[in-house]
């Protein structure tokens, strides 16, 4: 059937299918939900092992190794990487993308099961669980300030505001860091402790012992039953300080004899301020189903509510909102689809010459992106680059189907054909060529859904738009095309067609493209004439035509090997985040320092809005959150907002190099710019992944590869991943000596843990409902240095003497590995690397491999090198945009 004819015979029920479409489109495109890139499955699954108190080589031979050999056959694994640290294990396995991964969770946790019954018997055990980046990194960032007392503000934070916000729909988490926590100190004074013949274990067992409510069973009073409980919480930090802790000489011994209670804060172990001034910061994480642009709006719209309900002063403003780089990305894709489209009218105008056929061809675009709307809709799709790229991409091919079937009416209708007759005959001429080009175009996207890998899963929704696209042109020329044409083409028209009674000024600009329209036809009939002497010499002259093609063909496959390919092109935006690292033992207060004088040099320039910093312990849920790896004391996190692109000058990386020169000025810190947010979990631009057994030679390797390639062109952040160990006392036990007065290891390490770090969760203190920590820890002047901790004492069960720990025990200094981290089972360090934009990837790692190959030669038999990082997501997805390619062709 002839789908013009179908139109024309039932003009009213196309016209209202039309409108149908046009409404439906309007509503799906407003619930479209909008995200940067579409949701995409990562084929990870992670195993963390918590072994308390073990170093990292016994952490990687004991829980790392035995995992990584038991997951090694988990079906359609890719590969395997792992992470020893203290006191922590994790085993990142990569599946092969299109993996199914809960039936992946299910099998890794099938392999890894019987695994569990011969790790450590201090091993926890391991957490198996699928990776989604989404919803680790922080979809936003809130400060709280305005208040000086920051042990107030971080209550206020944690007592209203992190309700509040995790109430929202689509919040997963808010994690607080910043500000200080409240914390009763119990504060030892170790020379009365000795004195009185007390040791630290028994403090803390009498705490833990006073510190309870315990219910007693029930008794029957006549017809009634009664519960007995016995209630003997600390009701205030004053009788914590009055309980016995013994005796002696018949008098009771109260804690206050022996230590200092305080109700104070706990240790500063961190940081966090928002233009040089202290505050308390929230990370906020999304739910794994949640939509990153709704999730925002939620936020912002809570925000507004929050203010009655915090004290006055007390500010709460969003510093890093992923939501923003969202929208402005799509806003800008907006703006280019929309210019796109008035420039194909304008083009089309200029060769149809005549309105009325412009605005029937011009009719194609609107309609068929408004019924890609409705398709998207219905296939659970999200507005985000890619979808929007596939639909700036088909506005160019929209409307040639339409100007095909609209010319060849135009033609039947000059050559005296009545116009409905000609709508019908000319469509149906036309119809079979373009169903053909249309479908040979969607071709060309059709192998995308089916090649898999990273390629299928990021631009799969590209290619369904396009051909939804192209599938909604083609309905659209075949059906409204004619029935407009048989309307609007049914009278002589000129191309601008102005009335005699319109005003003079629009007369007059009539004429003035009217003569622009005659100008543009003649250039166009010589431009015709030229082809035509070009086709004809061409048709005299094959061989040498065929010559021509042939050698343009081959010399543009020589050019390929001269253009630079890399992953993802740089991208402009309204943020800098700079990662800052002190020496491997620097306190928190020299990170604190160092961290304030980088924090001065971005205030000082011009085009930053506001910077934040965060650093030290920050927990692990909030330093992975904040992309600062270990969290650690000795590392921190800023995060600069500059001013919009349109109101200044220099680009971003302009301003991050401006920023290297200066932070390359400061001795003592290491900065170095990175991500945060989508795109933060690609890796380095360049990772060289050197691969051995030893990790004393690997990590000369890695900076014997550091020096050669440090003046390579292009490179920026060179950095290496393996620390030198952080120094540490190891205290050695003498087993004879102390098993003779019936000391265990475990007595002397706890021991010296209270004293020195800190009882952690000993028991809570509990006020208002609110829980605190109650710790017990000596007095800083006994353990400030190594000198005054070798003092410390442990008492003898069977002389009931204190016994020194020197007695018992040496102490030596030492250093360890910080982190081993392995890949393919096997040992590695990475020396990695940003890109600047004025080189491509692919020019980099050239220079890059021609420096290291040379270096390779004269290293230990067993090491060796590779390229990770975004080169091998390169690879993995050009190899994928190839074999498309190949098929669509």
């Amino acid at each position: 059937m002839n789908p013009a004819r179908f139109s024309l015979n039932r003009p009213v029920t196309t016209y209202m299918v039309a409108l149908a479409v046009v409404l439906l489109g309007i509503v799906g495109f407003y619930k479209l939900k909008i995200d940067l890139l579409p949701d995409i499955t990562f084929p990870v699954i992670t195993v963390v092992t918590r072994y308390p108190g073990a170093g990292p080589e016994e952490v990687e031979e004991f829980v790392t190794k035995p995992i990584e050999e038991a997951a090694a056959i988990v079906e359609d694994l890719k590969s395997i990487r792992s992470i020893s640290r203290d006191s922590l294990s994790v085993v990142t396995l990569e599946f092969e993308w299109g993996t199914d991964m809960d039936d992946a969770a299910f099998d890794t946790r099938e392999k890894v099961d019987p695994v569990i019954n011969w790790l450590p018997e201090d091993a926890h055990r391991p957490l198996i669980s699928k990776m989604d980046p989404s919803t680790i990194m922080p979809v936003m960032e809130l400060e709280v300030t305005g208040m000086e007392d920051m042990e107030r503000l971080r209550k206020i934070t944690d007592d209203i505001i992190k309700p509040e916000l995790e109430k929202l729909e689509g919040v997963a988490a808010a994690s607080i860091y910043g500000g200080l926590e409240r914390e009763i100190l119990v504060q030892l004074d170790r020379a009365r402790l000795d004195a009185y013949g007390l040791s630290v274990g028994q403090i803390e067992n009498v705490l833990r012992a006073e510190n309870l409510n315990l219910p007693a069973g029930y008794t029957t009073e006549g017809t009634k039953e009664y519960t007995i409980r016995t209630i003997g919480q600390f009701q205030s930090v004053a009788e914590i300080a009055d309980i016995a802790i013994g005796a002696h000489n018949g008098t009771a011994i109260r804690l206050r004899d022996v230590a200092q209670v305080k109700d104070t804060h706990k240790e500063i172990r961190s940081f966090a301020r928002l233009n040089g001034q202290p505050c308390v910061a929230l990370a906020i994480a999304k739910e794994s189903v949640a939509n990153t642009v709704e999730v925002s709006n939620a936020v912002h719209q809570g925000m507004k509510t929050l203010p009655e309900k915090l004290p006055a002063g007390v500010e709460l403003q969003a510093t890093f909102d992923q939501a923003e780089y969202i929208k402005q990305s799509l806003n800008n894709l907006y703006e280019a689809g929309i210019e796109g489209a008035i420039l194909a009218v304008i083009i089309i105008f200029f060769f149809l010459a005549a309105v009325r056929n412009t605005l029937v061809v011009a009719v194609s675009i609107p309609m068929s992106l408004i019924a890609t709307f409705v398709l998207m809709y219905f296939a659970d799709m999200t507005l985000n680059i890619v979808t929007m790229g596939g639909l700036v991409l088909a506005i160019g091919r929209i409307v040639d189907d339409s100007i095909v079937v609209l010319e060849n009416i135009h033609r039947h209708i000059e050559e005296g054909e009545p116009v409905i007759k000609a709508a019908i005959s000319a469509t149906s001429e036309v119809a079979m060529a373009c169903t053909a080009a249309t479908i040979a175009t969607m071709a060309v996207f059709f192998p995308l859904l089916f090649v898999g890998g990273m390629v299928s899963e990021i631009f799969s929704s590209m290619a369904l738009v396009v051909m939804f696209g192209l599938a909604a042109s083609l309905v659209v020329a075949l059906t409204l095309v004619p029935l407009l044409c048989s309307r609007l083409m049914a009278a002589p028209q000129s191309p601008t067609e102005a009335p005699s009674d319109c005003p003079r000024a629009f007369r007059a600009i009539s004429r003035f493209v009217e003569k622009g329209l005659e100008r543009f036809q003649q250039g166009f009939a010589w431009l015709t004439q030229w082809y035509l002497r070009a086709i004809t010499w061409a048709l005299g002259h094959r061989s040498i035509t065929v010559a021509i093609a042939g050698g343009t063909f081959v010399i543009s496959l020589m050019l390929m090997g001269l253009v630079g390919l890399e992953f993802f092109p740089a991208t402009e935006r309204n943020e800098v985040f700079v990662n800052v690292e002190t020496p491997i033992g620097s306190s928190i207060e020299y990170t604190d320092q160092m961290t304030q004088k980088l924090e001065q040099i971005i205030q000082q320039t011009p085009e930053f809005q506001s910077v934040g910093a965060a650093g030290g312990e920050l927990g692990a849920e909030a330093a992975m959150m904040m992309g600062m790896g270990g969290g650690g004391v000795n590392t921190a996190t800023l995060y600069g907002k500059l001013t919009p692109r349109g109101q200044r000058e220099r680009h971003t990386s302009e301003i991050q190099d401006d920023l290297r020169q200066k932070f390359a000025q400061v001795p003592g810190v290491t900065a170095r710019f990175g991500e945060m947010g989508p795109g933060a979990m690609g890796g380095a631009d360049i990772e060289v992944a050197i691969s051995g057994d030893e990790l004393p030679v690997l990590s000369r390797l890695g900076n014997e590869v550091m020096d050669e390639i440090a003046d390579v062109p292009g490179l920026q952040d060179l950095d290496l991943n393996w620390r030198p160990g952080k120094p540490e006392y190891q205290v050695f036990i003498d087993r004879q000596k102390a098993g003779t007065l019936g000391i265990t290891a475990h007595q002397v390490a706890a021991t010296l843990q209270t004293l020195v770090r800190g009882t952690q969760q000993l028991t809570k203190y509990r006020e208002a409902g609110e829980e605190y920590d109650i710790k017990v820890q000596a007095a800083e002047a006994d353990r400030d240095w190594i000198e005054t901790v070798k003092n410390a004492t442990i008492l003898s069960p069977y002389t009931g003497q204190v016994i020194p720990l020197t007695e018992i025990a040496h102490i030596k200094p030492a250093a360890g590995p910080t982190q081993i981290n392995r890949e393919e089972r096997q040992r590695v360090v990475k020396v990695t690397a940003s890109k600047s934009p004025d080189r491509a990837l692919t020019d980099i790692l050239k220079d890059v491999d021609a420096r290291i190959k040379p270096l390779s030669h004269n290293w230990p038999q067993g090491y060796d090198y590779e390229f990770a990082g975004a080169e091998e997501d390169r690879r993995e997805a050009f190899a994928g945009m190839g074999l498309a390619l190949i098929m669509g062709i």
